[in-house]
C-alpha cells in the first residue's frame, strides 16, 4: 500500500519527482539538491551568484553555515529540473553544520581556488565527507575557480590542470575550471551536473524496473493506494485484462495516478474511468 502523507515529499531514491511535492514546485518535473563545498575563500557563494542572479555580491563576506538559491532550467535531455543550491561554510569551525546539510544532496561542486594548492588538497577530506553524508550515488564535480587570475598573472597558479584531471578520474569526478568574474564556464559547471545528475537518475530508474520485487500488476486485479483525506478513504488502481497490460501502461498509470486522481470511496476504479481521471 503507497501511503502519501499530504504535504510531503515523495523520495524516489536519486532526487526528487516534482510530481509528489508541494503545490509551489509544480512546473518542474525534477527536484535536485545541489551543494557547494570547499575551504573558505574558493569563491563558492561568488559561483552560486553569478549562475543564480548573474551578478557578484556587492560586499563579498564568508558564508555562515548554510545559505541556499534555487533555480529552474531546461535539460538538454529529460524535461525541467528545479535546483536547490546549498552554499555551505568552508571554516572548520562551521564543520559540523554544514555536513549535516548534505544529507539527501545528489550533486556537489567541490571548488578549489587554482592559485592556492591548500585549497586543492583539502579537496580529499571534503570529498569524503560528502561520500558519508549525501547520497550513495551523488554525483560531484571538481571545480577550480578563480581562473581569471591565472589569465592576468599565469604565475600566480598554484594547481596544475593535468594534476586536477588526474584527481578527478582518480575518484571519479567531473572536472572544470571556471571564473565567477568573467563568468566562464560557469553555467556549464551547475547545467552539466544537473544533466548527470538526470542521467543517473534515469539509469537507476531503469535497472530498478528490471529488479524482481517491485510491485506487481496482476491482470484484472487491483492495487490499494492509501491517500491522506478526511474521510480516510482509499483509491484503487484497476489492472486492465492482460490483452491491454503493458509494463509502459502500469507505469504511466501509477504515476498518473499520484499526480492526478482525487481520493475516491473505497472501491475499485474501472478502466474507463482511470482514463477519465489521467489526461492523455
Amino acid at each position: 500500500m503507497l501511503r502519501l502523507p499530504a504535504g510531503t515529499q515523495l523520495k524516489t531514491g536519486f532526487g526528487q519527482s516534482c510530481a509528489a511535492v508541494m503545490e509551489e514546485e509544480d512546473g518542474c518535473d525534477h527536484l535536485y539538491k545541489v551543494v557547494l563545498v570547499g575551504d573558505a575563500t574558493v569563491g563558492k557563494t561568488h559561483l552560486l551568484s553569478r549562475y543564480v542572479k548573474g551578478t557578484l555580491p556587492k560586499a563579498p563576506t564568508a558564508t555562515i553555515g548554510v545559505e541556499f538559491a534555487t533555480r529552474t532550467i531546461p535539460l538538454a535531455v529529460g524535461g525541467t529540473v528545479k535546483a536547490q543550491i546549498w552554499d555551505t561554510a568552508g571554516q572548520e569551525r562551521y564543520r559540523a553544520i554544514t555536513s549535516s546539510h548534505y544529507r539527501r544532496a545528489v550533486g556537489a561542486l567541490l571548488v578549489y581556488d587554482v592559485t592556492r594548492n591548500a585549497t586543492f588538497q583539502n579537496c580529499l577530506k571534503w570529498l569524503e565527507e560528502l561520500r558519508q553524508n549525501a547520497e550513495d550515488n551523488i554525483i560531484i564535480m571538481l571545480v577550480g575557480n578563480k581562473l581569471d587570475l591565472v589569465e592576468k598573472d599565469p604565475t600566480a597558479r598554484q594547481v596544475h590542470y593535468d594534476a586536477a584531471l588526474e584527481f578527478a578520474r582518480a575518484h571519479k569526478l567531473l572536472f572544470k575550471e571556471a571564473s565567477a568574474v568573467t563568468t566562464y564556464n560557469v553555467k556549464h559547471v551547475f547545467e552539466q551536473l544537473l544533466q548527470e545528475v538526470y542521467n543517473q537518475a534515469s539509469k537507476n530508474a531503469k535497472e530498478r524496473r528490471r529488479e524482481p520485487g517491485g510491485i506487481q500488476i496482476q491482470p484484472g486485479g487491483t492495487i490499494p493506494v492509501q491517500e491522506e483525506n478526511p474521510c480516510g478513504n482509499q483509491a484503487f488502481v484497476f489492472a486492465p485484462p492482460q490483452e491491454e497490460s503493458s509494463t509502459l501502461f502500469a507505469a504511466t498509470l501509477l504515476e498518473g495516478l499520484l499526480k492526478r486522481v482525487k481520493p475516491v470511496a473505497s472501491r475499485s476504479l474501472t478502466l474507463s474511468e482511470i482514463r477519465h481521471r489521467i489526461p492523455v
